[in-house]
């Protein structure tokens, strides 16, 4: 549950940081279209994080991997 917190939270931040950029105003909408995506990604997400740990790669690249996909999310939210 505590992945999917930092996840949701990260997102929104993400959403907020790329809209002020662009200046572009989020709305309901743009938080509904979030959600699915997280939805649809979401065993994406588990994966790419299996195949880290299994790897071994380390804190760092376990945080840059959900980054990613937390900017990923937010760009093809507003869009």
């Amino acid at each position: 549950m505590e992945l999917v917190k930092i996840m949701t939270e990260g997102t929104m931040r993400a959403m907020i940081l790329h809209s002020q950029d662009k200046g572009i105003k989020t709305n309901e909408g743009h938080l509904a279209n979030a959600r699915q995506i997280i939805k649809a990604e979401w065993q994406e997400l588990i994966d790419t994080l299996k195949d880290a740990t299994e790897a071994h790669m380390g804190e760092t690249m376990y945080q840059h991997i959900m980054n990613t996909f937390c900017n990923s999310w937010a760009v093809k939210a507003i869009k």
